[in-house]
């Protein structure tokens, strides 16, 4: 099997997902960061990815986090997260 980077592309964290079919819940996104953590996953920047030819990562417990649009919840609620 190849190696790659996992990354996962968030849009927005609402507590009231009915107004925003991209959104999840602020509770599903602390749950997966904290599976992260507790599988030792090291989170790096998408330059990291370029760099390694956007081939490793997986095995080595790397993952990339991307946010779309800059909404306020990716600060007031994701970055204490």
């Amino acid at each position: 099997m190849k190696k790659f980077t996992p990354i996962l592309a968030y849009h927005s964290l609402d507590p009231h997902r009915f107004r925003n079919k991209l959104a999840i819940s602020p509770e599903l996104f602390s749950q997966q960061m904290h599976f992260l953590k507790a599988k030792r996953f090291q989170v790096i920047g998408l330059e990291a990815c370029a760099k390694n030819g956007w081939k490793e990562g997986f095995w080595d417990r790397q993952v990339a986090i991307t946010f779309d649009d800059g909404y306020r919840d990716n600060y007031e609620i994701a970055f204490p997260v």
